[in-house]
């Protein structure tokens, strides 16, 4: 008797092999594991507490968010697809765009 795997039954066997041991369990020098930290977590140690302060958005820059969105056409854009476009756009109505503080990029 013959066994023959076609390329699709050879990816399938070859994908539910078991992975060795020394794949699965990582061994790092002890002194690695002592000195090691996150870089954000470092930061986050040493930075000192920011009080933020939550400022209301003005009418002014409320209406002229709704007058931007209003006026844009995710239909006039070419380098995204529409849904992102329109992703977008919700994002910057939902968070105010026309009264962020900083808006460049």
């Amino acid at each position: 008797m013959c066994l023959i795997l076609t390329s699709a039954h050879a990816g399938l066997a070859q994908a539910q092999a078991p992975i060795p041991e020394e794949q699965t369990n990582p061994h790092f020098p002890q002194e690695f594991l002592e000195d090691y930290e996150e870089p954000w977590l470092r930061y986050q140690k040493d930075a000192p507490k920011q009080e933020r302060e939550f400022i209301p958005p003005t009418e002014e820059s409320l209406k002229r968010t709704q007058e931007q969105v209003q006026a844009f056409d995710c239909g006039t854009v070419t380098d995204v697809p529409r849904i992102e476009c329109e992703a977008l756009v919700a994002l910057y109505e939902s968070t105010n765009g026309a009264g962020w503080t900083d808006n460049t990029n």
